[in-house]
């Protein structure tokens, strides 16, 4: 349950936070995996579909993470409360 809290840019335990990953451009070898399989959901930002990161990701967007952060970042602002 750790996340980057906005207000201290500290890591948190909070409950209340979202208890995933998001890989945006790595390949999810081995070691990287290893850490963060157990992640409730698990997302794939990667431009290599085949990237082993996908194998195991819940959802996987195949692209260019500098042009999908932005656009996940103004539909998440557009549609939060």
């Amino acid at each position: 349950n750790e996340s980057i809290n906005d207000d201290n840019k500290t890591l948190t335990n909070n409950p209340d936070v979202f208890d995933g990953y998001i890989g945006c451009g790595v390949s999810g070898a081995v070691q990287h995996r290893a850490g963060m399989q157990e992640s409730s959901k698990i997302i794939s930002i990667n431009t290599d579909v085949n990237a082993p990161l996908n194998s195991i990701a819940d959802y996987t967007i195949t692209g260019d993470a500098f042009e999908i952060i932005p656009k996940l970042i103004k539909y998440y602002k557009k549609n939060s409360k």
